[in-house]
């Protein structure tokens, strides 16, 4: 089963019971494999995180583990009170802040970051929207940071919302990391289901991508 993230309309019993649904599952491996890079001798873990759809906090987990300040930006209210009873050191702290906000919708402002992640979250950007999404992102993350996230290929399951959803097919996904070093770019087709247990063919771009010094 792909490491997936629904939209709205696939959360079982809201965001809530899609929270509790996916609470126990592992850090994504994009994430995962950034930060693996990031540790690499002699630069240090990155100082600030970005997280995009945070939602519960599965990747939040792993950037808050590797010393990250993190920033978690997620359309759900659900989302903030999600985080605050699951990392409550980190939110006493000052490490972990959230912000409730629906990046889809444009005029998205970041912090400078060394690594921006967005598990499963970029496609439900409307396409003229998405453009802008993008360039916020590429313009937050530090020459020698990184991108990791997922884009959806034209021949998933959900390609034929019309305009709700973004959809690359490779060329496209070659292009927006044309100025970027791809450190991992697979692309996947698989039939499973969504966490709410509905049949689906997937078609996912697992990316991460480091920005040139």
């Amino acid at each position: 089963m792909p490491d997936s993230g629904p939209a709205a309309a696939e959360a079982p019993s809201g965001w809530a019971g899609y929270y509790r649904t996916t609470a126990d599952r592992p850090p994504r491996r994009t994430v995962l494999t950034a930060l693996a890079e990031l540790r690499r001798p002699p630069g240090p873990v990155p100082a600030q995180a970005v997280d995009l759809g945070c939602g519960g906090g599965r990747d939040t987990a792993a950037l808050l583990d590797a010393g990250c300040a993190v920033l978690a930006i997620d359309r759900a209210a659900e989302a903030g009170a999600a985080l605050r009873a699951r990392f409550p050191a980190a939110w006493q702290e000052g490490r972990l802040t959230f912000r409730r906000a629906d990046f889809s919708s444009g005029g998205l402002d970041l912090p400078a970051a060394c690594l921006v992640n967005a598990g499963f979250c970029l496609p439900s950007c409307p396409p003229d929207r998405f453009g802008g999404l993008w360039s916020a992102i590429a313009e937050a993350v530090v020459p020698g940071g990184f991108f990791a996230g997922h884009l959806y290929g034209p021949n998933d399951g959900w390609a034929r919302r019309g305009d709700r959803l973004t959809i690359h097919d490779r060329g496209a996904v070659e292009a927006l990391l044309a100025d970027w070093e791809p450190l991992l770019f697979e692309e996947e087709e698989t039939d499973s289901v969504t966490p709410r247990g509905e049949a689906k063919h997937w078609h996912i771009f697992h990316i991460v991508a480091g920005k040139p010094a």
